[in-house]
């Protein structure tokens, strides 16, 4: 009976940025949801739901608005001189699949509907398409300290946010050849590189988040900020967990808390290397695969991602999880991978030195677990508490 770009509304305080909703109790069209989770462009819902005769006389509608033809169940669009006219779905947002995949323009919140398979996709902040899926019930949107809001998901029990975290204030990566003359000799000491502070850990590696707790420091790929508000920032471990900076290379386990809100907005939290085998486990993998290391699993990788740098699995960026392959900052200086990896924190620290990840890869469909350096720069999820 309705467009597939349509959703009804069950609540009006929990709609999606950019998506149209149908009030199927007043049987009309409900509106855009805006970026607080409300709907905008509320019309009068007495003129909206008229008879084939009504529309045929009518000589006052609003230009741009959508009337329900009740007769022949077909949705008219007003124009400029007061009358309707058939209307037709924008061609720009209607795409083959093909093109789906291939999207990495697209207008933030924007919705684009898959002509073969029927699906409706939403654009993300990097440009390319999800499938449009379930948000939070109760947090359609959360914002983080700076003000930033970001889109959320269920998936399971568990409730995520579907974009990579975005808080504090970029500081730039020295590059390797600065960190190497600058530690050559100096491991285990503090040095000025580039105008950034930073911790030799070795002779070619260095920690530079060390803003300590409560000030927010991030990288951007590229040294460039315009990486960040599309694919989100990069953080050091002890930087993304709110802790010391002596924490990129010391034991500080006594100071993670359960949850562990770290640099997340209040309510939410760093997933654990538990609760990413949680997620797993609700995108299909068996338990001994989420306890293994290494690639694991079948295709839930591919649903984790955006719908450009799936492996070629059909379940291809179904789960709206939408993970750009962000990149990260290598521990001796400069960024590597962006578009073909994304590597993303948890709370679980291993060793001294060392906390659990995960990895996608636009080469496979499987997901990575593995152990790495807490001064490498990787991106962040959040998890409601």
């Amino acid at each position: 009976m309705y467009p597939a770009w349509l959703q009804v509304i069950v609540d009006n305080s929990r709609a999606i940025f950019g998506q149209f909703y149908w009030n199927d109790v007043e049987k009309n069209w409900a509106g855009m949801g805006a970026a607080n989770g409300t709907l905008t462009n509320l019309p009068d819902t007495s003129s909206r739901f008229l008879t084939t005769a009504e529309l045929s006389g009518k000589d006052d509608a609003e230009e741009g608005a959508l009337y329900w033809d009740k007769g022949l169940k077909k949705y008219s669009v007003g124009i400029a001189n007061g009358t309707v006219t058939d209307f037709v779905e924008p061609t720009e947002t209607r795409l083959t699949t093909a093109q789906i995949k291939a999207k990495i323009d697209g207008d933030r919140g924007k919705m684009y509907y898959d002509i073969e398979a029927k699906k409706m996709y939403i654009a993300r902040a990097h440009g390319a398409l999800a499938s449009q899926v379930l948000f939070c019930p109760e947090t359609p949107n959360v914002v983080d300290a700076d003000g930033n809001r970001y889109q959320t998901i269920q998936i399971g029990d568990q409730c995520w946010m579907s974009e990579n975290l975005n808080v504090g204030t970029i500081i730039n990566d020295p590059g390797s050849s600065a960190i190497s003359a600058a530690c050559s000799g100096n491991a285990g000491t503090v040095q000025t590189i580039g105008g950034v502070q930073c911790y030799c850990t070795t002779e070619t590696y260095a920690s530079c988040q060390r803003s300590g707790t409560g000030v927010y420091e991030k990288y951007c790929y590229t040294n460039n900020e315009v990486n960040c508000t599309k694919n989100g920032a990069l953080y050091e471990w002890q930087e993304a967990m709110d802790l010391p900076a002596n924490c990129a290379y010391t034991d500080c386990s006594a100071q993670i808390n359960t949850p562990h809100q770290g640099i997340c907005p209040d309510g939410w939290h760093i997933p654990t290397d538990t609760e990413w085998k949680t997620l797993e486990g609700q995108l299909g993998m068996s338990t001994a695969q989420q306890n293994a290391t290494g690639w694991r699993g079948t295709n839930e990788g591919d649903k984790l991602k955006t719908v450009d740098k799936c492996f070629g699995s059909s379940s291809c960026s179904t789960s709206g999880f939408s993970a750009p392959l962000a990149g990260y900052r290598y521990i001796a200086g400069g960024f590597y991978s962006s578009g073909s990896y994304v590597y993303v924190w948890s709370a679980s620290q291993s060793s001294s030195t060392y906390a659990w990840r995960r990895s996608l890869y636009s080469g496979y469909s499987t997901i990575y677990r593995p152990t790495y350096y807490k001064g490498y720069g990787f991106a962040l999820r959040c998890l409601q508490d």
